[in-house]
């Protein structure tokens, strides 16, 4: 479907009940098959409403997808009600990758058609890494840029504590780069007065070591990506996931493989 014009088209309501069965989404004044992207993007707790205004939290309205973040002492802090859009990692990370807890905290990026956590923890046996699964980035290319096909919003939702996330990736090579600089992201409460950020270019974007430019996430598609999340005591940190776009010029950057 033609994604502004239609999207600007239709008003969509969605609500979900949590733990329950009823999903309920209103499509009228002209509404189309949606796209999966849109889909995913509506399956949401609370409504929506289709325009890029921007809310007085500081991200943008209309249709979205929540990712909750949480940082809990283990197995024991889990939630059994998270409804594929919770994922939780070590409230305190040290050391390196050889660690236990260091392992727990790199969210590994999978790509496909639409938003979803395909493992929540690094505790549950499934695997030895959260897992979230995203659309790739990129709506349009040139040469030089990125046209994206949604943008990424973070915020800090508890008082204390702070984190910092950077984009990553592994090679052919099993030798593994994070982006560093302006591409991390810092957060805490205290400094955003719990507004959303745009933390698209560093979310979607790594470095590559080749060329010293920022790249989309999933190209090249044999390597592999994640977000690294070091957590400092932060409780709850929430990512959003909008239909809008920013255009993401392949800049130079600066990377480490010293993660």
């Amino acid at each position: 479907m033609d994604g502004d014009s239609t999207i600007n088209s239709i008003h969509i309501s969605a609500s979900v009940r949590t733990g329950g069965t009823i999903v309920r989404n209103l499509l009228r004044a002209g509404a189309v098959v949606a796209s999966p992207l849109l889909l995913s993007l509506m399956l949401v707790g609370g409504s929506a409403s289709a325009n890029n205004s921007t809310t007085g939290n500081g991200a943008p309205s209309g249709p979205h997808f929540d990712l909750n973040i949480h940082g809990t002492n283990g197995p024991a802090d889990l939630s059994t009600g998270s409804n594929g859009h919770d994922i939780f990692v070590p409230l305190a990370t040290a050391g390196t990758d050889s660690t236990t807890s260091e392992d727990c905290d790199d969210i590994q990026l999978s790509s496909g058609t639409t938003f979803a956590v395909v493992n929540p923890d690094c505790w549950t046996g499934v695997a030895k890494y959260p897992e979230f699964q995203l659309p790739p980035p990129c709506a349009s290319t040139t040469a030089t840029s990125c046209t994206t096909a949604y943008t990424v919003w973070m915020r800090a939702l508890t008082p204390k504590g702070s984190t910092t996330m950077q984009t990553c990736y592994t090679d052919t090579t099993l030798t593994t780069y994070c982006a560093t600089g302006a591409q991390i992201v810092f957060l805490n409460k205290k400094t955003s007065a719990g507004d959303f950020t745009d933390v698209t270019q560093a979310l979607l974007f790594y470095c590559s070591a080749s060329s010293n430019k920022l790249q989309p996430i999933f190209s090249p598609s044999n390597f592999t990506y994640c977000w690294d999340y070091d957590n400092n005591g932060l409780k709850h940190a929430q990512l959003r996931f909008y239909q809008t776009s920013e255009t993401v010029t392949y800049t130079s950057c600066n990377f480490t493989t010293n993660i």
